[in-house]
């Protein structure tokens, strides 16, 4: 029950493990043109200039320079690492980040080379953020020309349950207990048993 019935339930209740999670066009299940980029794993990306959602080479996605996008992060994560792997799709200037989690680079920074010769430069950033951990929305922003990137974020799971209960407080986020030998599921102030029926509203 735990290996099939509890992982659909996660899903059903937008429960995210520990991990990684992608936003390419593979995961993306936005339409061309759409201005909201959704993705499968509950993560999602928004615009201030009315941008739509477009394809580019090897899964990765059109981002337009001077445009500041904002990922949305799931609300029971926290982004502790971003790998963007991605490439500059004009050949004469190159793409760089300005702003990611608003703070600012310059273009020696994280750039994204032009392609040359009709081939893509294709390279990799990897930004920390283990010791400041992104919750909720994580904004970037690129000057000099459109790139195209697969935006990789490694994830932690926020503050459990269980460590709310060991200091005294009621519980914000999910997390799953064993009591009397079942498992219950802790989602805010309501507990279900595995199978998602609701047990009690308030966690004693």
């Amino acid at each position: 029950m735990i290996e099939t019935e509890y992982p659909a339930w996660k899903v059903k209740c937008g429960i995210h493990d520990d991990g990684t999670y992608i936003l390419s066009t593979e995961s993306c299940v936005s339409k061309n043109g759409e201005q909201t980029y959704t993705f499968n794993n509950a993560f999602s990306i928004t615009n201030d200039d009315g941008v739509g959602y477009s394809t580019a080479k090897a899964y990765s996605i059109r981002y337009t320079a001077g445009v500041t996008y904002t990922i949305h992060i799931p609300s029971d994560l926290q982004v502790t690492e971003a790998k963007l792997y991605g490439y500059c799709n004009w050949d004469d200037a190159d793409a760089y980040m300005q702003m990611w989690n608003n703070a600012t680079y310059t273009a020696d920074d994280y750039f994204f080379p032009r392609t040359k010769n009709d081939k893509a430069q294709w390279v990799t950033h990897v930004i920390d953020h283990a010791a400041h951990p992104v919750t909720d929305e994580l904004a970037f922003r690129l000057e000099g020309k459109q790139a195209c990137i697969i935006i990789t974020l490694t994830c932690m799971r926020r503050s459990t349950a269980v460590e709310n209960m060991q200091g005294g407080n009621q519980p914000s986020l999910t997390d799953k207990v064993l009591r009397n030998g079942q498992l219950l599921i802790v989602r805010g102030d309501k507990t279900y048993d595995a199978l998602g029926r609701q047990i009690t509203d308030n966690l004693k």
